[in-house]
């Protein structure tokens, strides 16, 4: 690798600062994976979605999309997500539409679909799942 892409990509984690540590979910098949939060804004405007899927590419996450997002659910982490964002979850294969969670300051949640391509807002976070071995 040469030193440009170092710098590059250096600069890049900088950018997706750790918001927080969620903990570890376990996949359906027996997978366990560390779950934590990255900040999705680059110097004061928010981060394509090209740009969160290189963040991710460089943590070696697994892109589980809304089965990820189920998973914090079920298993009970929900309530570790700080409170008044969004939580994209990037799906492998998927460049259309991004499954995210709603966490609202008055308690509750929800679910939508963001669209791939476009920038996302300044309360969005971003889903990182990197497989513990």
């Amino acid at each position: 690798m040469s030193n440009s892409n170092t710098i590059k990509e250096k600069k890049n984690e900088e950018k997706f600062k750790v918001v927080a540590e969620i903990g570890t979910i376990v996949h359906p098949d027996g997978r366990r994976f560390q779950v934590t939060v990255l900040g999705h804004t680059l110097k004061g405007r928010a981060a394509t979605s090209q740009e969160s899927l290189y963040a991710l590419t460089v943590r070696s996450a697994t892109l589980l999309g809304q089965l990820g997002l189920d998973l914090l659910t079920e298993q009970g982490l929900l309530e570790k997500l700080p409170k008044g964002f969004w939580y994209n979850s990037f799906e492998a294969g998927n460049h259309h539409r991004v499954p995210r969670l709603h966490t609202y300051l008055s308690g509750g949640d929800g679910l939508s679909l963001g669209r791939f391509g476009y920038e996302w807002d300044n309360y969005g976070q971003l889903v990182c799942f990197v497989e513990v071995k």
